[in-house]
């Protein structure tokens, strides 16, 4: 049976959440102030992944190792609409000697 879950992301820059395997990223948004990712995934599934997933704030530098693939998510507000946060999906890194890489949305 398919199911949404959601997970509350924490202030972090970078945070692993353990996610039912072959789940499918929706969006990001805040619950009562709280930023929170919302995933499709198959509610039978017992296998858990580790999914590692990056926030980053409009005007920040992006501070990760290069050859980190990220797949954009969406974006909340936090502060009352002060700043604006950027969330992505790590999903793999870039193999050496690989001149380009293909980045999709999740």
């Amino acid at each position: 049976m398919r199911a949404i879950w959601s997970y509350p992301l924490t202030a972090e820059p970078e945070q692993t959440i353990l996610i039912p395997r072959g789940f499918r990223t929706l969006t990001v948004n805040t619950v009562q102030g709280t930023p929170t990712l919302y995933v499709q995934v198959d509610a039978r599934q017992a296998d858990l992944e580790p999914v590692r997933v990056w926030s980053f704030g409009t005007g920040i530098g992006i501070n990760i190792p290069h050859d980190r693939l990220l797949a954009y998510i969406g974006s909340y507000d936090r502060l009352e609409g002060i700043m604006t946060i950027h969330v992505f999906r790590e999903f793999g890194t870039v193999k050496p000697g690989r001149k380009s890489v293909h980045v999709k949305s999740t």
